[in-house]
């Protein structure tokens, strides 16, 4: 049996486990990491408790120029098989709400030390501090120049990420790797990101959360719907709706397209329920203003700015003064409060990378590139990008679960 020499550059997610995979198999594995160590970010998922699938996952919840590349990968290595893979390192799971798996410990260093402990087992050499700096292919070797020397391996897979947390080791240094290679790239953008709107009032209501039900907009057209809670911020709005529209709008403002979000704050009720119940207060309590009128109905913070946009300036002014349209308006307000997005928060406050190298490119049944033989890439690196819920690193997993078996074989 031959046993390869496997380079893989990229000691995040999917690269250790591509590691894992290939040396299982007999493989001779190193990993090139250009951080100080490996799998920097793996402890800052899921809020630390690393939301590592999502029982519920299929291509719906995949963005990039053909999502349906991720089909195979999740046909081959599903989420109870990566479950079953990390039961093997003595990881074991829970699945909580909406299909979302955690460690049973709580704790996403337990995750990352499992991997490491493994690779560890398996003798695979992990070098760090590598930056790489050009990699030459031959019929049947590659050759990778770095500050650490020059390193010669029969395989090469690369698994470096993307631009997304450049404080945990995001670098677009992969994709220009494999733009040497001959791969095309499709313009990174930050996503899973908070977004910047048009909104004057970031100041008074940073800080505000609402619960909401929200559409997305791109050049007049609904395109996406989110629930949940929104967080008001100093340049606009965040929160987990938000980070999921940024998938879509992320890619929108970089091609320049209108993009709006519509907020309904009321979704309990009817324009006409919500009119009726605004001028219901405004009848029956004529001598109080409009910090005491709306008071339980909307947030104390939102009150001034839904008079405001509404004609009211006066937060003092009685009910019985206030204009004769302001009910009608402020109800069609409410629930259907306007933003325009006008950009994103950069890769520093960005989950993960949209964009990447182009997967016509490459086998999605291998991961192998169709350009240069023998060479592999997975994970952030290609253009695919999962919503929140667990989807990112299951596309990690099971991308270099894939590229790791086939490249060893």
């Amino acid at each position: 049996m031959k046993h390869d020499k496997i380079a893989i550059i990229g000691g995040g997610a999917s690269g250790l486990t591509a590691a894992i995979i290939a040396a299982r198999n007999g493989a001779f594995v190193t990993v090139l990491e250009r951080n100080d160590r490996v799998g920097k970010k793996i402890p800052a998922t899921g809020n630390g408790r690393c939301n590592l699938t999502n029982m519920r996952c299929s291509t719906a919840n995949y963005h990039g120029r053909d999502p349906s590349f991720v089909k195979k990968s999740l046909d081959l290595v599903p989420p109870a098989k990566v479950r079953e893979f990390f039961r093997s390192l003595g990881v074991i799971t829970i699945e909580e709400d909406q299909g979302r798996v955690y460690p049973l410990t709580g704790q996403a260093s337990a995750i990352l030390d499992a991997l490491r402990f493994e690779t560890s087992r398996l003798h695979v050499e992990t070098i760090t501090g590598v930056g790489v700096t050009s990699v030459l292919p031959a019929p049947e070797k590659f050759t990778i120049k770095s500050n650490k020397g020059t390193f010669t391996y029969d395989k090469l897979l690369i698994a470096a990420g993307g631009c997304a947390l450049p404080s945990l080791g995001g670098t677009d240094s992969g994709l220009r790797i494999m733009q040497q290679l001959g791969h095309s790239l499709l313009e990174p953008y930050p996503a899973l990101v908070p977004l910047k709107t048009d909104f004057r009032y970031g100041r008074q209501l940073k800080g505000v959360k609402v619960q909401a039900d929200a559409v997305l907009e791109i050049e007049g057209k609904t395109v996406s719907k989110e629930s949940g809670e929104f967080l008001f911020t100093e340049y606009g709005l965040s929160g987990i709706p938000i980070l999921q529209f940024s998938l879509r709008a992320g890619n929108a403002i970089s091609g320049k397209e209108r993009v709006k979000i519509l907020f309904d704050l009321f979704p309990m009720f009817t324009e006409a329920q919500l009119s009726s119940e605004i001028q219901s207060r405004l009848t029956s309590r004529p001598d109080e203003p409009a910090e005491q009128l709306f008071t339980g109905l909307i947030h104390k913070k939102l009150i001034p700015v839904a008079c405001r946009e509404n004609g009211l300036d006066n937060m003092r002014t009685p009910a019985k003064e206030f204009p004769i349209s302001f009910t009608a308006r402020c109800a069609r307000f409410l629930k259907n409060w306007e933003f325009t997005v006008n950009g994103t928060l950069s890769f520093n406050d960005a989950q993960v990378m949209g964009g990447g190298i182009t997967t016509s490119e490459f086998d999605s049944s291998t991961m192998e590139s169709r350009i240069v033989k023998n060479l592999y890439a997975c994970g952030e690196l290609l253009d695919i990008t999962g919503a929140c819920g667990g989807y990112n690193l299951q596309w990690a997993w099971s991308s270099g679960y894939i590229a790791g078996s086939r490249a060893s074989t």
